[in-house]
């Protein structure tokens, strides 16, 4: 089981079916995506901006304490790179989330499919017991495929799930580096 600690096989291809394709579909990761992006392209013209006033900067200091002005000014330019980079791999998360979806869904039987061979299958069996030996060929052989139908879109699931599953973990945003000691009013 994944981070969603949900047993895939244990549930009916019908409902997998439905699991996957009865909520907002891929859109809201893939815009989630496209935002995240576009807020590291926001923090990368930020950070630039800054480093080119910070080496402006840098190069005016004179005093006792220039070095350890300059190294936080540095720091707080790399925080903001920092920043930028984290924001595009939230972005490529969130995109990666969204193909999965669709790749999943592809890969899904049907709602229909799945309760057309439920039906061929609840049929199957209410008329096993006339026992025929032809009927009972075709019954296995109609079992047979909705237990091949419900582990292939167990399948399906888990590796969405797994594909999904950095999602889970909390992203690593780095923190802000202290860049003055407070006393400024």
């Amino acid at each position: 089981m994944g981070f969603t600690n949900v047993a895939w096989e244990s549930r009916s291809t019908e409902q997998l079916a439905r699991d996957l394709t009865e909520g907002p579909g891929p859109t809201p990761a893939g815009q989630a995506g496209a935002s995240w992006v576009r807020v590291a392209n926001e923090l990368a013209a930020v950070s630039e901006e800054y480093q080119r006033l910070a080496d402006q900067l840098t190069g005016a200091f004179e005093s006792g304490s220039a070095d350890a002005v300059v190294r936080r000014i540095q720091d707080f330019g790399e925080w903001l790179r920092a920043m930028s980079l984290s924001a595009a791999g939230n972005g490529q998360r969130a995109e990666e989330a969204a193909v999965a979806h669709s790749v999943a869904i592809l890969a899904m039987p049907t709602v229909a499919e799945a309760v057309e061979a439920q039906t061929t299958r609840d049929v199957m069996a209410s008329l096993a017991a006339y026992n025929g030996a032809i009927l009972n060929g075709r019954f296995a052989e109609f079992d047979e495929a909705a237990d091949a139908d419900q582990t292939s879109a167990a399948a399906v699931m888990q590796q969405y799930e797994d594909s999904c599953s950095d999602l889970a973990e909390p992203w690593d945003q780095p923190p802000p580096p202290d860049v003055s000691n407070g006393s400024a009013r």
